[in-house]
């Protein structure tokens, strides 16, 4: 029996359906906004800053069994 899953009507950001914008990716995003989204992950992960990017650093450092600094100040 196949599993059914759920996939976005609409864009989150600016709320048009597939009528208006065509296809919607599976995370919700009509493909202006999902080409604006990975655009902007490039250029944090090229700049080594950002929200993004930070992210990524983190959950490289636990996924080699490290912990992040920033993580004991939140709980200090």
């Amino acid at each position: 029996m196949g599993r059914s899953h759920f996939h976005p009507a609409r864009c989150r950001v600016c709320d048009k359906n597939e009528r208006e914008v065509g296809q919607i990716s599976q995370r919700g995003y009509c493909a202006e906004h999902a080409k604006e989204r990975m655009e902007e992950n490039v250029d944090q992960m090229l700049a080594r800053s950002g929200p993004n990017f930070t992210k990524w650093r983190h959950g490289m450092i636990r996924c080699a069994g490290g912990i992040v600094l920033d993580d004991l100040k939140d709980t200090a």
